[in-house]
This record gives structure tokens, sequence and C-alpha cells, in this order.
């Protein structure tokens, strides 16, 4: 919930596959990023830096943003 709204709807368009118009190198760019964002967030898992909460806690406190 960081992020911005526009920043927001681009990740909702990349998961649903709305940018794909078939330009190989943007897929990869794309999925070069997401590898990158997820080591990120495991390191910081791992370092403590947050702690993950069950999928059930995030989507009650999802809700109450609406």
């Amino acid at each position: 919930m960081r992020l911005s709204r526009d920043q927001r709807e681009l990740v909702v368009a990349v998961l649903s596959g709305e940018l794909d118009d078939g330009d190989d190198e943007s897929v990869e760019d794309v999925e070069a990023a997401w590898l990158e964002e997820t080591r990120r967030r495991l390191a910081e898992v791992r370092s403590g830096a947050v702690t993950p909460v069950p999928w059930a806690e995030a989507k009650q406190r999802l809700s109450t943003l609406r």
C-alpha cells in the first residue's frame, strides 16, 4: 500500500497481462524487475526487517482500506 495509485494500477495491469504487447524485451524487463523485487522482499523477511502475516489477516486489513 506504499505505492502510489498509478503504481498499484501498473502492478494490476502487469499481473493481469494487459501490458503484454508482444514485445519480448518488455516482458523480460518486467520479469527481471519482479525477480529483483521478490529477492528484495525475501531478504527483508530473512533479516527480520519485516514480518509476514497470514493471508486471512492481510485480507482483513485490506478490507478496512476500502
